[in-house]
């Protein structure tokens, strides 16, 4: 796990993040079935997940959720990155290079790779320390 601390400064991060992420997911539209971002034995059951997701009362939007990855669940959407609780902040922390290099390649795969939301997630990638090429 992380060794940083939940607190407001990550609090404030995660949500910064998630709307930068929207965007760039906006633009792109390419779908990305992430990390593993469950706890414990039930780590299978979380992911992160860049889709359009629907959301009750709500127009579909291009994001990055927490998405219930069991079979039954059809990939619904729980959280936003800052919306998860504690626990799992640290585990989306800890998954952030893989999910940022991932994500990369999915959009390298797509032909997106080199619009500008494109070089800004390999970017990302590369700068948290994923391969991001």
């Amino acid at each position: 796990m992380a060794d940083a601390p939940v607190d407001r400064e990550l609090e404030s991060a995660l949500a910064r993040f998630d709307v930068m992420l929207a965007a760039i997911a906006s633009d792109l539209q390419v779908e990305y079935f992430g990390p593993e971002v469950g706890l414990g034995a039930g780590a299978h059951v979380y992911r992160l997940v860049v889709r359009s997701h629907e959301r009750a009362g709500q127009a579909p939007s291009w994001s990055v959720r927490v998405c219930t990855a069991l079979p039954n669940a059809g990939w619904r959407a729980e959280w936003t990155l800052g919306g998860a609780g504690r626990l799992r902040k640290k585990v989306i922390v800890c998954r952030l290079p893989e999910f940022l290099s991932g994500y990369a390649g999915a959009v390298r795969a797509a032909g997106k790779a080199y619009t500008g939301s494109g070089m800004r997630i390999t970017a990302l990638a590369q700068r948290f320390g994923g391969t991001g090429s």
